[in-house]
């Protein structure tokens, strides 16, 4: 990545004064000012990059909290037509005393694709309280990456029971990923397995 020249100037003078190749900057309102339509970068391929491409965030500049892109008009420039794809569903018992279909473990779901977008799956047994997972991911119109679900949420018997929505996001809540997932299967299998309940 290269920045167009009035903003590589300020960043190689900032460099210089740091005296470090690796900076990290939080400027001040006015400090750089750019424009709707102003080219600020051009892409690049370096660093463990897997191709060329800019990287950038929106930050609230009292929490240092980023937010999602798409609520600055994002979504009106990047086309994106595709449903999100729900490629596994695990049900969990959630003590010691449940069972589901007969097992104490997690079971994966069969599912089967509906003709309206939706998805039936198994038949689901259980004498306790029991959880569920999913395993989600998204794709826009004009690129190949996997991205992650914005919202999900679950109803039981039509009641909402349990939703997230990515609007926002602290670095400091990263640690708390791992009680998200189903930890245990992701070092087995690399999988991210997310709570629903």
């Amino acid at each position: 990545m290269r920045a167009t020249d009035s903003i590589e100037d300020f960043i190689k003078k900032t460099h210089y004064k740091e005296q470090s190749f690796e900076i990290e900057m939080f400027l001040k309102p006015g400090e750089l000012v750019v424009k709707k339509g102003q080219i600020i970068a051009f892409s690049g391929n370096t660093g463990a990059s897997e191709g060329p491409h800019l990287h950038f965030e929106f930050r609230d500049n009292i929490t240092e909290n980023i937010i999602n892109p798409m609520l600055f008009g994002f979504d009106k420039m990047l086309k994106d037509t595709k449903r999100p794809l729900l490629s596994s569903v695990y049900v969990y018992p959630l003590d010691e005393a449940t069972t589901v279909n007969q097992s104490k473990r997690p079971l994966l779901l069969n599912l089967v694709l509906q003709k309206d977008g939706t998805y039936q799956s198994d038949k689901v047994v259980t004498n306790g309280k029991i959880g569920f997972g999913i395993n989600a991911f998204d794709y826009d119109d004009v690129s190949y990456n996997k991205n992650g679900v914005y919202k999900v949420q679950s109803f039981y018997n039509g009641i909402f029971n349990f939703g997230y929505q990515f609007d926002t996001y602290s670095f400091d809540e990263m640690r708390y990923i791992n009680a998200f997932i189903d930890y245990s299967r992701y070092k087995k299998t690399q999988q991210r397995v997310q709570s629903c309940s």
